[in-house]
């Protein structure tokens, strides 16, 4: 498999950071104040949840309006003493408790009932669009890949499309004519 598409499909992947263009682009609009999904390395905004101060944990103050670039690795169970997975196996170490995905910080942060913007990978046919994504006020099928900024790395296009759903905000028609320049809005 390619190394450069590899490193997106692996479940030590998250590490992927929003594409300053493309976080620009938006924040224009929205003018956002808390990065739900960032670390202090890679953070878009002065107020950030990471890892140790996790999204998961802290409820969003309701005055935010923020940006989410969320992991997109899948939730993993912890493992079972005699775990095989090769999951596991590829990646060196078996996890000694849930490891939340993707879905888990989506439901959150809808939970929160904030208005938001979230840039999550395309792919309707998984329970996250039909419980979360299709909920959005907007859903904007970006044109092109993401470059994704990898730690110490080049830029990469994804092996995926990408869409940015908006939540708990309608745009107005002049939001719509600059934001149709990059996705189609649905």
């Amino acid at each position: 498999m390619n190394k450069k598409v590899d490193i997106f499909l692996s479940s030590n992947s998250d590490e992927h950071q929003t594409p300053q263009l493309l976080f620009d682009y938006f924040d224009k609009i929205f003018n956002f104040d808390l990065d739900v999904c960032a670390s202090k390395s890679n953070t878009k905004c002065d107020r950030f949840f990471d890892k140790e101060n996790s999204a998961l944990i802290n409820e969003f103050e309701p005055s935010t309006f923020f940006w989410m670039n969320p992991p997109y690795s899948a939730p993993e169970q912890k493992c079972n003493p005699v775990c095989v997975k090769k999951t596991c196996e590829k990646r060196g170490y078996h996890l000694d408790s849930y490891k939340p995905g993707c879905i888990d910080f989506v439901k959150h942060a809808y939970e929160q009932y904030i208005p938001g913007v979230m840039l999550l990978k395309n792919d309707p046919t998984t329970n996250l669009f039909g419980s979360y994504v299709w909920r959005a006020e907007h859903v904007i099928f970006l044109r092109k890949r993401v470059k994704y900024e990898l730690p110490e790395k080049k830029q990469s296009s994804a092996p995926h499309s990408s869409v940015v759903a908006i939540f708990r905000r309608s745009l107005t028609v002049t939001e719509k004519k600059y934001i149709s320049k990059i996705g189609e809005i649905r």
